[in-house]
């Protein structure tokens, strides 16, 4: 039994030191950010830094969200903005502003960043894990898919579009094989969290994209399919997680299609009726 179980615990071994490894190499680069001072110079991860400093940035010294700005950008409503500049850590960091008052905005951009690109690699890992025995293959895949996504001027199209999907769909399938309801509600809250930190439209592509995922899952495993079938039940909890997910959802639409009705002009040379001539 020993020389059975002990190639299992050095492959565990390898696996955890290579985690281990890539997570430091993602922390040394962000030190390296902060430490140097560097920020995007343009493109979208300029928008996004600027986005944040107009609102982060007067929580921490304010103490209060700007709310009172109606338009911006030739019109827009200012919530839209204020909603795809969030990401997971910024609306804790607004909780906690009057502790935050004289830190450096550039740090607090990076720490965001930091987060947002830490649940990208643990989700990856464990994605990846769930379809490759070898942990070399595991650190390959997750260090490409975390190595494509730190190009500053690109951060918000780069890796923001899909930072949490991995572990969403490590969640779903956790819900499928266990039939318990707290990976459903975790997978909930982090699938908010992440249109939060996005633009509207991007709500129906992920969800379109994770349904389409576990389908094809589906048709490809039947057996599969109907072992989850089997494990899951919809209780009480089942259900007040069901009702949870479309009110977080129903919410989330509520927020980012407030007050689009009023927008005059999205970009110089639209017309009031919301058109552009020839």
């Amino acid at each position: 039994m020993r020389e059975i179980l002990q190639p299992i615990k050095r492959s565990i071994a390898r696996g955890t030191g290579l985690f281990i490894l890539l997570f430091a190499i993602h922390t040394a680069f962000s030190l390296y950010m902060i430490l140097t001072r560097r920020m995007p110079d343009g493109h979208d991860g300029g928008e996004y830094l600027l986005l944040q400093y107009s609102f982060l940035n007067n929580a921490v010294f304010s103490y209060e969200i700007p709310q009172w700005m109606p338009y911006i950008t030739q019109g827009m409503t200012a919530s839209w903005f204020f909603t795809v500049s969030a990401g997971i850590t910024q609306n804790f960091f607004f909780l906690i502003a009057p502790l935050l008052k004289g830190l450096n905005f550039l740090f607090l951009f990076h720490v965001g960043i930091f987060i947002d690109e830490l649940l990208l690699l643990v989700g990856t890992w464990l994605l990846a894990r769930r379809t490759f025995q070898s942990p070399l293959t595991v650190f390959f895949v997750s260090a490409s898919v975390l190595g494509s996504c730190i190009w500053m001027n690109q951060v918000w199209f780069a890796f923001h579009f899909v930072y949490a999907v991995p572990m969403l769909l490590f969640l779903g399938h956790e819900f499928f094989e266990t039939g318990k309801w707290k990976n459903f509600l975790i997978a909930t809250c982090l699938l908010v969290l992440q249109c939060l930190g996005n633009l509207p439209y991007y709500l129906p592509i992920i969800t379109w994209f994770i349904f389409s995922y576990f389908v094809a899952y589906f048709l490809i495993d039947r057996e599969y399919f109907k072992e989850s079938l089997e494990r899951i039940k919809i209780g009480f909890f089942g259900a007040f997680c069901l009702l949870f997910f479309v009110s977080l959802m129903g919410a989330f639409y509520c927020l980012v299609s407030f007050g689009i009705d009023q927008t005059v002009f999205l970009h110089p040379g639209r017309l009031a009726q919301g058109v552009v001539d020839v």
